[in-house]
């Protein structure tokens, strides 16, 4: 995004925080915002994530002090895996102060409008010649393909966390909620910038949804 702040003289930045993947999420963000605000802890370096079930786009990340847990943070990716997250919740098995969710398995990167390649960037292994079995030709085609997309995939993911960025806050956003909101916790920040949610109540007959 082209920036019009002064003191950047005119350079291109992307507002944003550096997260997993390529999403542009804002979890690493908040949970460092939330230790220093909430504990008064400073996070320093790279955030430590752990793995559920061995599910790369199913990650946790805990801020602990002495040994005593203070933040549970979750990040999920695909819709499988917000299932998986909403079962695991349910069940007792897992308890969240922040969980961000992407819809594309393994980021926005990865989404349906990201580019299909024409073309492997580095040459793939030799396939078999399954040209005479018909069973076999769509399964070969799809691992192609699935390898050129995790390719371009890591290629665009690469491109993107070498791109210059300022975390949330910076520039002139401060200065635009002191003049225009009185504050970044105000009552009129909470009414033209905050979402609110409500419950929405059970419908036993599936037809009376207003959509």
């Amino acid at each position: 995004v082209e920036s019009r702040d002064p003191a950047l003289s005119g350079e291109a930045l992307l507002t944003g925080s550096r997260g997993l993947g390529g999403s542009g999420g804002y979890l690493e963000f908040i949970f460092r915002y939330a230790a220093k605000e909430l504990f008064g802890v400073e996070v320093q370096g790279e955030l430590v994530y752990k793995t559920v079930a061995r599910n790369t786009d199913f990650k946790e990340v805990s801020l602990e002090v002495d040994g005593r847990p203070l933040l549970t943070f979750a990040s999920t990716y695909g819709f499988r895996n917000i299932q998986n997250l909403v079962r695991r919740i349910k069940g007792g098995k897992g308890s969240y102060d922040f969980v961000e969710v992407m819809a594309c398995p393994e980021g926005c990167l990865n989404g349906g409008g990201q580019l299909k390649p024409q073309h492997a960037l580095v040459p793939l292994p030799q396939q078999q010649d399954e040209s005479n079995n018909k069973d076999n030709v769509v399964p070969a085609k799809r691992q192609t393909n699935l390898a050129q997309g995790k390719q371009l995939l890591a290629r665009v993911s690469e491109i993107y966390s070498e791109h210059p960025y300022r975390e949330p806050g910076a520039g002139l956003a401060p200065a635009v909620y002191a003049a225009w909101l009185g504050g970044v916790f105000t009552p009129d920040t909470t009414t033209h910038l905050h979402t609110q949610y409500h419950a929405v109540p059970k419908m036993n007959n599936p037809l009376a949804i207003k959509w």
